[in-house]
């Protein structure tokens, strides 16, 4: 638990007790519990009591588990919750698609496709937009999708957006609706923004209180590729033009019921860099004859996080990932 004045920020579980089975275990806590709300915080280290004066409304405690050194269960307080309890109520139309979007993430999580190969996804997005009553755009940045809602006589127009793809990750959750495709998964829940943009339209294509156009925006790639730069290098803004998108993103940690919001920046933007060090081959008995660039690379992996820490402002947020390392190619050279 951090705080700042009067903020209150969550550390995600990773950061707070070790993760012996990484995705997989995480991805079975995320599909499975934001279904069955069932998912729950393991605090220690004396925040307890902080974290439930913070959120009375979502926390309460536990008794500890035996041989758990007296640590806390915080559970989040929607689990087997009424709905009154919860502060965001939803409106009618939405509530009544519930069934329907939990399916469609079920589907598109058990069917994922990469940066530019959403085909059957896109597919998939763009028959439902149809059956909704949209107007139905495809083929922007290859594997994009918008969808076009008008209602009365207004010219003003935004746009909602979600993301497409899915990683080149192999996904061992164990839920019954886990990935068919070995190696890629829905482990960054685009499923889940892509089946909430559906449910959006779908309760504005049935209730139409409006007065103007929405576009739904279904972009490609969003993991690495620049999806969404391609569709607007391919007149996303000249064909259908809006004065504002709203996007979100997924927080499998924060409260049901909330939103995370601030003025200015929220997230970082991505960025890649590749360092190639060239150096001469040595027997490593004798590198003193040689040239080791694996040397250089063991140093200036450190030396790149002072990138941040000495140049921008403490209070500004940064980071820097060294994500790959490749040399070499045998035991002795």
């Amino acid at each position: 638990l951090r705080r700042g004045g009067r903020d209150v920020a969550l550390l995600d579980q990773e950061d707070l007790e070790s993760a012996p089975r990484g995705i997989a275990r995480d991805a079975r806590a995320v599909d499975a519990g934001a279904d069955d709300e069932k998912i729950e915080l393991r605090l220690t280290g004396g925040h307890e009591e902080e974290l439930a004066r913070a959120s009375p409304q979502f926390y309460r405690s536990a008794p500890a588990e035996s041989g758990d050194g007296g640590a806390i269960t915080l559970t989040s307080g929607f689990v087997k919750a009424k709905m009154h309890e919860v502060p965001m109520k939803l409106v009618p139309e939405v509530e009544a698609l519930v069934p329907e979007i939990k399916a469609w993430r079920h589907h598109i999580h058990a069917h994922p496709e990469t940066a530019f190969e959403e085909t059957a996804t896109s597919a998939f997005v763009a028959d439902k937009l149809r059956s909704f009553g949209l107007e139905v755009h495809t083929g922007l940045a290859k594997t994009g999708v918008v969808g076009v809602l008008r209602c009365g006589s207004g010219s003003d127009a935004i746009g909602l957006r979600a993301d497409l793809d899915a990683l080149h990750i192999h996904e061992k959750s164990g839920v019954t609706h886990a990935s068919k495709i070995a190696g890629k998964m829905h482990a960054c829940g685009h499923d889940g923004h892509t089946a909430m943009l559906l449910g959006a339209a779908a309760a504005l294509a049935r209730k139409k209180d409006f007065d103007g156009i929405v576009y739904f925006i279904f972009q490609p790639a969003e993991e690495n590729e620049g999806g969404g730069r391609m569709m607007v290098e391919q007149g996303l803004f000249e064909r259908f033009p809006m004065r504002a998108v709203y996007g979100m993103h997924n927080w499998p940690m924060a409260p049901l019921g909330t939103f995370a919001m601030r003025a200015g920046p929220f997230m970082g933007a991505f960025d890649i860099f590749e360092i190639v060090a060239t150096g001469k081959g040595a027997h490593a008995a004798m590198p003193n004859t040689g040239k080791d660039p694996m040397l250089f690379v063991a140093h200036a992996i450190s030396a790149l996080q002072t990138i941040v820490a000495r140049n921008l402002h403490p209070l500004d947020a940064g980071v820097v990932s060294i994500t790959q390392v490749h040399g070499g190619d045998t035991w002795n050279v």
